[in-house]
């Protein structure tokens, strides 16, 4: 752990000293508190994110800024722009852009049917493109996973499972006690080829504005957490994004991703495990009774099938907990499948 010298006071005073070093004008600086690193929003103009944490943070700073400068140079995903950055004081810091627009969840309430499936193919067709993404070492020398296996991310994933196990013992969740056996058995099958995943996809990351064309994704935000991963991990968490009401919406979005059969059930019982790695608190509330009813008994199978509506004819939910059927092959452009074929250009017709 980083000392952090400075006081609270001491550290308000560096934007401004930021500003003047990169020559970016300024009326009004606003703080805005988040996680691991302080964050100040400059007027319409910028935002400037110093870390004070942590070592580690540093380095989730440095990989961040080489990402979205990878991502923006060579993909049409909108990122936001690294415009600088820099230490001061001791401290790390970088400069982005501000993306305009409102986050997805927010918009989709009050769009029409037309403008939903338009905004929401618009989200599955970044998402694929973020996906198949494939940064150099030489433009992200600190992603040091960039080619790496299965392994270290399965290696991720059982830290998660240990601390998920321990939170839902600790808050006697009715199925807890099988967890552990459910989520070895299913990490004890798991060898995919990995995608560049966000590994945050939450509602406040995507950020949507109405252009000329329609609503679209102006902005996939905070990006941290990028790594090499399982394309499950982000999208599992995508109903997040659009609010779990609209979740029979899903199959806009993952017909824009390329998906054209149905998942098989260890994809969904791996969606499954993903959503509770990510989501302890919202499986062990929410979706505690229907979990309950295959985990308790070892019906993993049963169990996908109840919240994965396997539909061979559409990609559809039945329900806001109905994950969508996905096809694995097709996430991955190495991979070749006369069964995916191209990806669609424009969402199907209403």
């Amino acid at each position: 752990m980083i000392e952090v010298h400075q006081t609270p006071e001491e550290i308000a005073l560096l934007p401004a000293r930021i500003c003047q070093n990169h020559q970016i004008p300024f009326e009004n600086i606003n703080e805005i508190n988040e996680g691991g690193h302080t964050t100040f929003r400059v007027d319409d103009t910028c935002i400037i994110k110093i870390f004070t944490m942590r070592a580690s943070l540093e380095y989730s700073m440095r990989k961040e800024s080489q990402i979205l400068r990878s991502l923006a140079q060579h993909t049409d995903v909108p990122v936001p722009t690294v415009r600088a950055t820099g230490t001061v004081d001791g401290l790390n810091y970088f400069v982005l852009s501000i993306v305009p627009g409102e986050k997805l969840h927010v918009v989709i309430a009050r769009l029409s049917e037309k403008e939903r499936h338009e905004l929401l193919f618009d989200v599955g067709r970044v998402l694929r493109q973020f996906h198949d993404h494939r940064p150099s070492l030489e433009e992200c020398p600190d992603f040091d996973d960039i080619d790496g296996t299965s392994s270290g991310w399965l290696q991720m994933l059982e830290r998660r499972k240990i601390s998920v196990t321990k939170f839902l013992l600790e808050s006697e969740c009715k199925w807890a006690s099988s967890f552990e056996d459910f989520a070895d058995r299913t990490l004890g099958t798991m060898d995919s080829k990995l995608v560049l995943v966000h590994g945050d996809m939450q509602s406040a990351h995507t950020i949507v504005a109405r252009e000329e064309t329609g609503w679209r994704v102006s902005g996939i935000i905070d990006v941290p957490k990028v790594s090499m991963g399982m394309p499950e991990y982000d999208l599992c968490l995508l109903p997040d994004c659009i609010g779990w009401k609209h979740a029979s919406l899903m199959s806009i979005i993952l017909e824009a991703y390329g998906l054209r059969s149905a998942i098989d059930e260890p994809f969904a019982i791996t969606m499954l495990l993903n959503l509770i790695l990510l989501r302890p608190k919202y499986a062990a509330s929410s979706l505690d009774s229907v979990i309950a009813e295959g985990i308790a008994v070892g019906d993993y199978a049963g169990l996908a099938n109840n919240l994965y509506i396997l539909d061979t004819q559409r990609v559809s939910w039945h329900s806001p907990f109905h994950a969508p059927p996905f096809d694995k092959s097709s996430c991955l452009p190495a991979v070749a499948s006369a069964k995916v074929g191209g990806l669609p250009t424009r969402p199907p017709k209403l």
